[in-house]
């Protein structure tokens, strides 16, 4: 049901220490992460769950190199849909309204009325 979002991780490896550690990391997540061809660059396929799993592990580690691996995820995320984001509300019967702000970027106008169809549903 959760779609997989493509990112392009460029020297991946000449900006991480660490680098070995960190793509067991990423692949603990479910993640998949791959080499393009013979390039320095780097494939992240992961859905949006992954994600927020792989920058919770960024944070807790003490490793600096890998916050730039955090911070280009954060810039090209994908915005929610509305019904993507109604789902994950769905399949997350706990989720507050901050915590849907914090995941997803929207309003808290959009998170209230998500929170609030799904009590209604």
């Amino acid at each position: 049901m959760t779609t997989s979002e493509r990112y392009t991780l460029n020297s991946l490896v000449r900006r991480t220490q660490h680098t070995n550690t960190l793509k067991e990391k990423i692949r603990s997540t479910g993640a998949k992460l791959s080499r393009l061809g013979r390039s320095r660059n780097w494939c992240l396929m992961a859905s949006t769950e992954q994600v927020q799993a792989i920058l919770k592990l960024i944070r807790g580690s003490s490793e600096e190199s890998w916050l730039w691996l955090a911070k280009t995820l954060k810039d090209n995320k994908q915005p929610f849909s509305e019904h993507a984001l109604f789902d994950y509300a769905k399949l997350h019967p706990t989720t507050t309204v901050n915590e849907l702000m914090a995941i997803s970027d929207c309003t808290l106008l959009q998170a209230r009325k998500i929170l609030d169809d799904i009590e209604w549903d």
